[in-house]
């Protein structure tokens, strides 16, 4: 078994009223005997005026997702959040090797959502996902990674796709999984019968994720091996349509999406 464990929770909403995007991270990492506990949240304002980051270590109670799945609470010290499914969840064992596992788990592909802030109280559509590794993420044998999301009243669109020695196409809209087949681009995502366009990218975070995830965290830093603190991530804030392939459009609104690049 893996002496090696990272968990890892994503949690966003787009506020119905201003159009702010908001993400949460909350991971623990459990290693070398010791376990250490990370969190952060990026606040973007609409077509990508300006976003500010928060980043903090150790801090709060950990994620508390329900039962039954239904409802995920997250506190953080500057904000607390409330996210309520509205989509069947969807899970995928990414890989499984002898070295250890990396399994996906979207908890609420939609969620309506409420964010509370030290100030303002936020409402609209989100969605939650879990990410546990107990293969060492140096080892992932991936060139590039794409992953994204839609979430609309009706229709919500999840996708994954790796590019290496172990390739995953994988396409989630509205529950159905659809396994290569369809097209997966930083602009368009495409699945028989429909089509998600992603035009206005406003970038939301891009460089080196030594700098950009770890760059307040130096103790981390310092464990991990070049290969992760080399990998080079965009990730955007688009504004996406949804389509029937006769182009009859279904439905508009915001999507996040990002690639990863490791190294060479």
């Amino acid at each position: 078994m893996s002496s090696f464990q990272l968990l890892k929770w994503y949690a966003d909403l787009v506020d119905d009223a201003t159009g702010e995007l908001f993400i949460c991270y909350d991971s623990e990492l459990r290693w070398r005997g010791l376990a250490w506990r990370f969190a952060s949240f990026l606040r973007c304002l609409p077509a990508g005026r300006a976003h500010t980051r928060h980043a903090f270590l150790g801090a709060g109670p950990s994620p508390h997702l329900s039962p039954d799945a239904q409802e995920f609470r997250l506190v953080q010290p500057q904000l607390r959040g409330h996210w309520q499914q509205r989509a069947t969840p969807l899970h995928e064992v990414l890989l499984d090797t002898d070295r250890g596992q990396v399994r996906w788990e979207c908890w609420q592909p939609a969620a309506t959502a409420r964010l509370e802030t030290t100030d303002t109280v936020y409402n609209g559509w989100g969605y939650v996902e879990r990410l546990t590794l107990t293969l060492k993420p140096w080892h992932l044998p991936i060139e590039q990674l794409r992953w994204g999301r839609f979430v609309a009243p009706g229709h919500c669109l999840v996708w994954i796709r790796w590019d290496g020695p172990a390739p995953r196409h994988l396409i989630f809209y509205n529950g159905q999984r659809h396994a290569n087949t369809g097209q997966i681009t930083d602009d368009e995502i495409t699945l028989p019968h429909h089509r998600l366009l992603l035009a206005q990218p406003h970038p939301l975070r891009t460089g080196a994720v030594g700098s950009t995830v770890f760059g307040r965290f130096p103790a981390f830093r310092q464990l991990l091996p070049a290969r992760i603190l080399r990998l080079r991530e965009t990730k955007w804030l688009s504004q996406a349509t949804f389509l029937t392939e006769a182009g009859v459009a279904l439905a508009t609104g915001p999507a996040v999406h990002e690639l990863v690049e490791w190294p060479t």
